[in-house]
């Protein structure tokens, strides 16, 4: 993304194989393109982190980090430090987002 984001949305994940897809289909399909995706995950070991790389591959919105710290906290204050948006929201992975977010 060459503009600044309007928003900044940290997706913290932590093996969430299963609902990942779901969840990063609801962000991206937004209707607010002004974007950035910050997915921060935190060494999934069940298949979590491919599936956000295969993501980030094809959406220059999304920006993965790795975290060696396990903690849903310690993903969110990396998440925050490396926003660029005007606005901040996290994302719970193991849940979606209305598509008029």
């Amino acid at each position: 993304m060459s503009e600044k984001p309007l928003v900044s949305l940290i997706l913290p994940s932590l093996n969430v194989a299963p609902y990942i897809e779901p969840c990063l289909n609801s962000v991206t399909g937004q209707s607010l393109r002004e974007i950035e995706i910050i997915c921060v995950d935190a060494g999934s070991t069940d298949g979590t982190t491919e599936k956000i790389m295969q993501y980030a591959s094809k959406d220059d919105r999304i920006r993965v980090l790795h975290s060696e710290i396990r903690s849903y906290g310690a993903q969110v204050n990396i998440g925050i430090q490396s926003a660029k948006g005007e606005y901040l929201g996290i994302i719970d992975t193991d849940d979606y987002v209305s598509m008029q977010m």
